[in-house]
C-alpha cells in the first residue's frame, strides 16, 4: 500500500499510504534538511545523504535495515547504477567516487572502487543544500558529470576513462539526465534546454526557456518533460525528441493559460503591476530576462534596495541569476527603478546620499553625491566598459560591481572612499572567472562580497583581504550594514526567510552574533526591504506595509522580530517605498508614474518605538525562568538527602511541594514562550516534565498557540522515547 515518499526540511522521510490517503509513517528522522532521496534500482532501498555527509540506503520495510558507505569523505551527491551494483558519488572538493555493492552472508557490503580526483567543480557543504548533477545513462553504459568548467565528461563505466567531453557552456550547467538510450538532455543557466544525440553526442535541439529549471521529470509513455523552473513555475515540453515538429512549452500546468503564452511579472510588490508603463519602456522583462528576445540593449533594472543600508543592483545583462539550485524567487529585495526613459538611467536614493548612473550615448558616468548635514559632496566614477550593475553606498565609500552569471565574463567591484573618514582611496577586486559576484556591502572594516559558491569575502579599506568563510545558506538573498559593526544577511529556504546577524568590530573579531535562524512573517506576505534604523536596530518592511524591529531578548538569543506599524505605502496613484528609520519617523522615497518614475523623498512621522511590552515580556520571562533555576537546584539539593537517608520528613514533604511548584512554572513559561514563538525552548521545557499527564497538557498548550508542527515534533519525540 506505500508507494510515495517524501523528505523535508526538518530532516524527515515520510512514507505515503495509497489506501488511507495519508502520510502514516516516519521512516527516519536527520538532524539537517534532506533534499534528494534516491530510491534502489531493485525499489527495496531509499538512499539519501545525511547529516554526516554519509550515504545511507535504508531498506523501506524495515528502517532499522540500513547500509552506510563514505564516512570521512564528506559526501555532497550520489546517484545509483541503473543496475543497483554501483554508486557514483561526489564529495566536497569535488572528487568522484565509485563505490561497488556486493552481497555477502553478512548482507550488502560497500567499498571504494575508483577515485577520480578533481572531476568536478568543489561541492558545497551539505548545509546548504547544494549539489551537483550525476546521471547514468538508461542502459548503464555511461556517467555524466559537469566538470570544472562545466562541459559535460562522458565516462564509459567498464574503466571510468572519458569517451567524450561536450564543449564548456558560456553558462553554467544545472542539470543534465538521459531520457534513454537514443537521447540526453541537459539545462544551462542562460536559460535553455538542450538535446543531445548519445550515437555522435551531437546536440539536436536547443530550447529556450524562460527561467532556469530546478528540476525535471521524464514522462516516457507520453514522450513529456514535465519541469519546475526557478520561479516556482510548472511547465511541460511536449515533442522534444521529434526533432521534425516544433516543441510545445506550456506553462503553469494545472492553472489557467496565460494569454500570450508567457508568464506575467512577477513584481515583489504587487502595487507596481497596476502603475501604466511609459511609452519605449520595455515591459516584458523580468529578472534581467528579456522574454520577447526583441534584443534591446536598454538596461534592465533587477530587485534592487535602496537605502545605504541594503544592497543596490542593477543589471543590464540578459540574466541574473543568484543560483541554480533555488527553489523559490531568486530576488526579494526591489526598491529601485529607471528614472528617466530617454537616458535610462537609474537612480539610488537615500536620507544622507544617492548614486546616479548615467547611460548617455557612448559615454557613461557614475555620479554619487553624499549628503553631510546638508553640505553636498560628490565625485564621479568613470565607467569605461559599462559594466557596472551592482552599487552599494554606505558611511565609508561606495562599491561599484560587476556580476554576471557568464563563465566568460570578469567579475569585479571599486571602492572610492568618500573622503568623509578616509584620504582618497581607490581599489579594484577581481574574482577568479566561474565565480559570480552576487552580494556587496560596505562594512565597518570594508568592503564584503558575496560570491555563487556560498563564500563571503572580508577586505579592509586599503583593499588587502582580511578573511574568507562560509555564508550560513546557500540562498542568499541580500546583505547590509550599520557603522555601529553589525551586518544582516537575509537568505530564503522554499518560500520562508531565514537570517542571521554579525558583528565586525575589527579585523580579529568578527563574531555571529545570532546564528542562522527562521524570519517569521505570514505566509501571505513578502519582505521588500531589509536594512538598519539610524541608531542601528535591524528592521524590515514587507509589501504589505508592516514594519518589523528586531530585538535581542535575555531568554532566547537569537531574538524576535516585532511588529511595529502597517503603513498604507500606495496612496491612490502614488506609491511610497521605505528605506530606513530612526526612532519616531520612517524614511520613505515617493514614486510618482506620471513624473518619470522621479523619486521623491517622504519622512512620515509616526509615533513608534520599541514598545514597552516587549521589554516587559522580557523582564517576566527572565524573572520566571531565575525562579524555575533556583526550583531545580532545590529540588536537586532536597533529592540528594532524600536519596542517601539524611532527609526528615518536613525536607520530603518540601521536596513534593517545590516538584509540584516545578511543573505549574514550566507549563506557564511553555505558555509565554509558545506565544513568542521561542520553539527550542519549549521543546527543552517539555522534556523536564515527569509525567504523561502534564506532557500531555503543554501539548495542547502548544496546538493551542497555533504550532501544530512544534505539538506533532513533541509528541513524536515522546512515542519514540
Amino acid at each position: 500500500g506505500f508507494n510515495l515518499l517524501i523528505s523535508t526540511d526538518l530532516g524527515e522521510i515520510h512514507q505515503f499510504n495509497n489506501n488511507s490517503l495519508k502520510f502514516e509513517k516516519i521512516l527516519y528522522k536527520n538532524n539537517l534538511p534532506i533534499k534528494k532521496l534516491l530510491l534502489s534500482s531493485n525499489k527495496l532501498r531509499v538512499g539519501f545523504i545525511d547529516s554526516e555527509h554519509v550515504i545511507k540506503l535504508i531498506l523501506i520495510v524495515n528502517p532499522s535495515d540500513y547500509i552506510e558507505l563514505g564516512k570521512g569523505f564528506k559526501l555532497v551527491s550520489f546517484v545509483y547504477h541503473p543496475q543497483g551494483f554501483q554508486i557514483a558519488s561526489i564529495d566536497t572538493e569535488g572528487n568522484l567516487i565509485i563505490w561497488e555493492l556486493t552481497s555477502t552472508d553478512n548482507g550488502t557490503k560497500a567499498e571504494v572502487y575508483k577515485t577520480i580526483e578533481a572531476a568536478t567543480r568543489p561541492g558545497i557543504d551539505l548545509n546548504t543544500g547544494e549539489s551537483l548533477g550525476l546521471c547514468y545513462s538508461t542502459d548503464g553504459k555511461y556517467l555524466i558529470i559537469p566538470d570544472i568548467q562545466d562541459s559535460l565528461q562522458i565516462y564509459d563505466i567498464n574503466d571510468y576513462s572519458v569517451v567524450h567531453e561536450l564543449p564548456s557552456d558560456d553558462y553554467p550547467i544545472n542539470h543534465c539526465r538521459f531520457l534513454n538510450e537514443d537521447f540526453f538532455i541537459y539545462s544551462t543557466l542562460e536559460p535553455k534546454l538542450k538535446v543531445v544525440k548519445v550515437e555522435d553526442w551531437e546536440t539536436v535541439r536547443v530550447v529556450d526557456l524562460h527561467h532556469p529549471l530546478v528540476d525535471l521529470s521524464w514522462n516516457a509513455q507520453t514522450s513529456k518533460l514535465i519541469a519546475t523552473d526557478n520561479e516556482g513555475g510548472l511547465i511541460s515540453l511536449s515533442n522534444l525528441l521529434n526533432t521534425d515538429s516544433q516543441v510545445a512549452l506550456d506553462y503553469n500546468i494545472g492553472s489557467q493559460p496565460f494569454p500570450d503564452g508567457i508568464p506575467p511579472r512577477q513584481s515583489d510588490l504587487e502595487e507596481l503591476n497596476d502603475i501604466p508603463e511609459e511609452d519605449g519602456a520595455d515591459s516584458d522583462v523580468e529578472n534581467g530576462v528579456d522574454n520577447d528576445n526583441d534584443k534591446d540593449n536598454k538596461m534592465d533594472i533587477d530587485e534592487v534596495s535602496t537605502s545605504r543600508h541594503s544592497r543596490l543592483q542593477f543589471s543590464h545583462n540578459k540574466q541574473s541569476i543568484i543560483n541554480p539550485n533555488r527553489s523559490q524567487r531568486t530576488t526579494f529585495i526591489p526598491g529601485c527603478y529607471e528614472s528617466s526613459i530617454l537616458n535610462r538611467s537609474s537612480l539610488h536614493y537615500t536620507h544622507n546620499g544617492l548614486i546616479t548612473l548615467s547611460y548617455l550615448d557612448d559615454t557613461t558616468y557614475i555620479q554619487v553625491e553624499y549628503l553631510d548635514k546638508g553640505n553636498n559632496r560628490g565625485f564621479t566614477i568613470s565607467n569605461e566598459d559599462t559594466q557596472f550593475n551592482m552599487g552599494y553606498i554606505g558611511e565609508y565609500g561606495v562599491l561599484l560591481g560587476k556580476s554576471s552569471p557568464n563563465r566568460k565574463d570578469e567579475n569585479a567591484f571599486v571602492y572610492q572612499s568618500t573622503l568623509l573618514h578616509d584620504e582618497d582611496v581607490q581599489f579594484r577586486v577581481k574574482f577568479p572567472k566561474g565565480t559570480q559576484l552576487i552580494g556587496l556591502c560596505l562594512t565597518k572594516l570594508g568592503p564584503l562580497a558575496i560570491t555563487n559558491d556560498c563564500r563571503m569575502h572580508w577586505y579592509d579599506r586599503t583593499g588587502r583581504s582580511i578573511r574568507v568563510q562560509q555564508t550560513h545558506h546557500n540562498n542568499f538573498i541580500t546583505v547590509c550594514s550599520h557603522p555601529n559593526g553589525r551586518i544582516l544577511l537575509l537568505y530564503a529556504q522554499g518560500l520562508r526567510y531565514k537570517f542571521s546577524l554579525i558583528t565586525a568590530n575589527s579585523n580579529q573579531d568578527i563574531q555571529n552574533t545570532v546564528p542562522l535562524t527562521d524570519l517569521n512573517i505570514p505566509y501571505d506576505d513578502k519582505i521588500v526591504w531589509a536594512g538598519f534604523t539610524d541608531e542601528g536596530i535591524p528592521v524590515i518592511f514587507t509589501a504589505k506595509g508592516s514594519f518589523f524591529v528586531f530585538q535581542y531578548s535575555p531568554i532566547n538569543y537569537t531574538g524576535l522580530w516585532y511588529p511595529i506599524i502597517d503603513l498604507n505605502l500606495r496612496d491612490d496613484s502614488e506609491l511610497y517605498f521605505p528605506i530606513g528609520g530612526t526612532f519616531g519617523q520612517v524614511y520613505c522615497v515617493k514614486i510618482d508614474p506620471k513624473d518619470s518614475w522621479l523619486f521623491r523623498p517622504r519622512i512620515f512621522d509616526l509615533n513608534w518605538s520599541l514598545p514597552q511590552l516587549v521589554n516587559q515580556q522580557d523582564a517576566e520571562l527572565k524573572r520566571m525562568e531565575q525562579t524555575l533555576k533556583s526550583t531545580l537546584l532545590i529540588i536537586q539539593l532536597l533529592a540528594n538527602n532524600v536519596q542517601n537517608g539524611s532527609a526528615d520528613r518536613e525536607q520530603e514533604e518540601l521536596l513534593a511541594d517545590k516538584e509540584l511548584e516545578r511543573d505549574k512554572l514550566i507549563l506557564k513559561l511553555i505558555h509565554k514562550h509558545c506565544q513568542l514563538k521561542y520553539d527550542t525552548r519549549v521543546f527543552e521545557l517539555v522534556k523536564m516534565l515527569p509525567n504523561e499527564r502534564d506532557i500531555a497538557n503543554s501539548i495542547r498548550l502548544i496546538q493551542h498557540s497555533g504550532n501544530h508542527q512544534l505539538a506533532n515534533q513533541v509528541q513524536d519525540y515522546f512515542n519514540k522515547f
